[in-house]
């Protein structure tokens, strides 16, 4: 029923039928403008239903007050495992009333905030939430108002968490500050496999440090800087990490500022490196010179199956 227009009377139905049904598990009510009244409703079935694994809704400005009541359905509600609350207007209140119920609800898996409201206040409550949740897996957070005490404090709970697997923060504003935070947690933290920090405002500074911290990481795979502030300093710093880690697959340094001595240095981790498969250096100031350096490391190299250098300024 996605972008059906039901609206506020339609969720109560909705809510009236899930609150004795035994059989629904997925229900998708994305793009309904059903507000938080009709989130409050639908909450109130929550609490009584025993089969939902998976509820969509996305797009249905729901705000503070009906995640409150979402939250209150989270505490008592032991079957629901994917929760899709993308592109609303939930807060930091909002957050806060999540973050509580995440504290005591143990069946959540995938928890989906993105395109919200929620800045470091909010961000700070998500953390407490994830130093004692023990199930949530997926967090994502793309597209809000998270800045580097938010991120300093979700990072910093990584450290004690030993679920989450995949960590969205695209489009936020974290930088150097959240990367020495985020540096930290990758040495000590075991579960995080996928890290986006897509368009957010990380420097050499903050990179050195995240790079360090993968030297010594053993599970992240999957890591996205896309469109960041990075030059040639922090691909000099990665080009280390890449020769002393084993796990990351996919790497993407798009739209940063990378030139040729960054790409040098990266050619020497790449003749080294055996675990590296996708490298996206799209956007950014690499000339002839790093093209011919990265041209001999897949010489040598013998695991890297997607290399993008679209958009910078190598010639014929």
């Amino acid at each position: 029923m996605i972008w059906s227009d039901i609206g506020v009377n339609g969720a109560k139905l909705i809510a009236k039928y899930l609150t004795n049904n035994t059989t629904l598990q997925h229900l998708e009510l994305g793009g309904n403008k059903i507000g938080d009244d009709g989130a409050r409703a639908l909450s109130t079935a929550l609490e009584r239903n025993s089969t939902l694994q998976h509820l969509d809704l996305g797009g249905n400005k729901i705000g503070d007050e009906g995640a409150r009541a979402l939250s209150t359905a989270l505490e008592h509600n032991s079957t629901l495992q994917h929760l899709d609350l993308r592109d609303n207007e939930i807060g930091d209140e909002g957050a806060r009333a999540l973050s509580t119920a995440l504290e005591h609800n143990s069946t959540l898996q995938h928890l989906d905030l993105t395109v919200n409201k929620i800045g470091d206040e909010g961000a700070l409550a998500l953390s407490t939430a994830l130093e004692r949740n023990s199930t949530l897996q997926y967090l994502n957070l793309p597209v809000n108002k998270i800045g580097d005490e938010g991120a300093r404090a979700l990072f910093i709970a990584l450290e004690r968490n030993s679920t989450l697997q995949h960590l969205h923060l695209l489009s936020n504003k974290i930088g150097d500050e959240g990367a020495r935070a985020l540096s930290t947690a990758l040495e000590r933290n075991s579960t995080l496999q996928y890290l986006n920090l897509t368009v957010n405002k990380i420097g050499d500074e903050g990179a050195r440090a995240l790079f360090i911290a993968l030297e010594r990481n053993s599970t992240l795979q999957h890591l996205h800087l896309l469109s960041n502030k990075i030059g040639d300093e922090g691909a000099r710093a990665l080009s280390t990490a890449l020769e002393h880690n084993s796990t990351l697959q996919h790497l993407d340094l798009g739209s940063n500022e990378i030139g040729n001595e960054g790409a040098r240095a990266l050619s020497i981790a790449l003749e080294r490196n055996s675990t590296l498969q996708h490298l996206d250096l799209s956007y950014n100031k690499i000339g002839d010179e790093g093209a011919r350096a990265l041209s001999t490391a897949l010489e040598r190299n013998s695991t890297l199956q997607h290399l993008d250098l679209g958009y910078n300024k190598i010639g014929d």
